[in-house]
């Protein structure tokens, strides 16, 4: 193995711990979420809240 792989390997790594903390976080985001979702209309709303499924991108 050279340096290349050895930097691929690790980008990797990287990558995939930061998609499982996403994952995890949204645990938690989801509940401030669905209460701007509440108390908003969604025709005032900046943004919308995103689906699961058009989340994940994978």
């Amino acid at each position: 193995m050279n340096n290349w792989f050895i930097q691929e390997y690790l980008i990797r790594e990287k990558q995939l711990e930061v998609v499982r903390r996403a994952g995890e976080s949204w645990k938690y985001t989801h509940a401030w979420v669905s209460l701007l979702v509440r108390f908003f209309p969604a025709e005032k709303r900046q943004f919308h809240a995103v689906k699961r499924k058009a989340r994940s991108l994978n």
